[in-house]
């Protein structure tokens, strides 16, 4: 839209109605101009319609048929600029985009959008409004392993116009890594490593695990510049297989990994001595597989009460034995008592015999 400024070289004692006419598409002035009674002049608005080449074209002003004078216009092509609000930006992370026009637009003016890559999503198109001479579009992004280039295109009358933007890489996770096997109340220790170094402040694993057999931290922090991180996971105290399957994500991407968690077992008791008097006392040694990550208790049983044992023993976090007492007490003739330890579907015993 251009301002349209009509002066003649006398004022008029009346409302005077002038005609206005075109030279060409471009230019849609209003049919009349008045210029009211007492003035020499008066303006109107001029809208201008799309053109693809800038042209000079005239606007011809005439009274009661006879044209008095003409006015030159040049008009300039519509042009588009598309730019963000976020350069560089990190990939895996929203944006806005912006078309800006050299002009304001008349009526509603839809452009179409398109990206150079599929890491980078626009909408089809975006909708400058009435009046306006930009709009703004959503940005969004998928993580990246490198930094890339990525190119908006938008066309207005069949040119077009474009903005690069800088795809920054996402450290997102690449592997998570535990043993194959946990026993229980046990401590395995897994690893997650990135695609690429963390940035400053390092990057946050989210992790959970599909059951209670397994239990994992809520996060693990790769720190700054590194790519991997080690968390520890503790198993429960199972009777029977389990099979959790732990998850790990960072930066829109996941991965799991199965651990077995078997039961514990008993692997061993010895007793400090095979024979007894009766009265007397034998220090027993309970072992299990393996070493437990946190206190963990077998069952003891004594065949005959004339040789007790408590009805369990603590074996320590950090250990895999125990010891405990056998008390017996006096008899008139010997005999042979199974001392057994269960842990779950595990059991191992020893005869003590006990003698007057």
């Amino acid at each position: 839209m251009v301002a349209l400024s009509v002066t003649i070289d006398r004022a008029v004692a009346t409302d005077t109605v002038l005609d206005l006419e075109p030279s060409g598409s471009e230019l849609a002035p209003p049919a009349t101009l008045t210029i009211p009674a007492g003035s020499t002049s008066a303006k109107v608005n001029v809208d201008t319609n799309p053109t693809s080449t800038a042209s000079f074209r005239q606007i011809f002003v005439s009274y009661r048929g006879y044209r008095v004078t003409g006015y030159g216009i040049l008009v300039t092509p519509l042009k588009a600029s598309v730019s963000f609000d976020k350069a560089p930006l990190a990939s895996g992370e929203a944006g806005n985009g912006l078309i800006y026009l050299s002009a304001p637009v008349r009526q509603a003016l839809t452009l179409p959008l398109s990206s150079s890559n599929a890491a980078l999503t626009v909408p089809a198109s975006v909708t400058v409004k009435p009046g306006a001479k930009f709009a703004t579009f959503p940005i969004t992004t998928t993580p990246v392993s490198a930094r890339q280039t990525v190119r908006v295109t938008s066309t207005l009358l069949g040119f077009p116009y474009f903005g690069n933007v800088q795809l920054l890489p996402t450290a997102s996770l690449k592997t998570l890594t535990l043993p194959a096997t946990a026993y229980g109340n046990g401590k395995i220790v897994g690893t997650v490593r990135l695609t690429i170094a963390a940035p400053a402040g390092g990057t946050t694993v989210t992790l959970v695990s599909s059951n209670a057999s397994l239990t994992v931290p809520a996060t693990v922090t790769v720190p700054a510049g590194q790519y991997a991180a080690t968390f520890d996971a503790f198993s429960s105290d199972v009777a029977t297989d389990s099979l959790p399957v732990v998850t790990a994500t960072a930066g829109g991407v996941s991965a799991s990994s199965g651990v077995t968690v078997k039961p514990l077992s008993v692997s061993g008791l010895t007793l400090s001595a095979s024979t007894v008097a009766g009265g007397g006392t034998v220090t027993g040694t309970v072992t299990l597989n393996t070493a437990v990550a946190v206190d963990t208790v077998v069952t003891l049983t004594s065949a005959d009460p004339v040789a007790s044992v408590p009805a369990t023993v603590t074996i320590l976090a950090g250990g895999k034995t125990a010891t405990f007492t056998v008390s017996t007490s006096a008899i008139a003739s010997a005999k042979n008592v199974k001392i057994t330890v269960v842990k779950h579907g595990s059991s191992v015993y020893r005869t003590l015999k006990v003698t007057p």
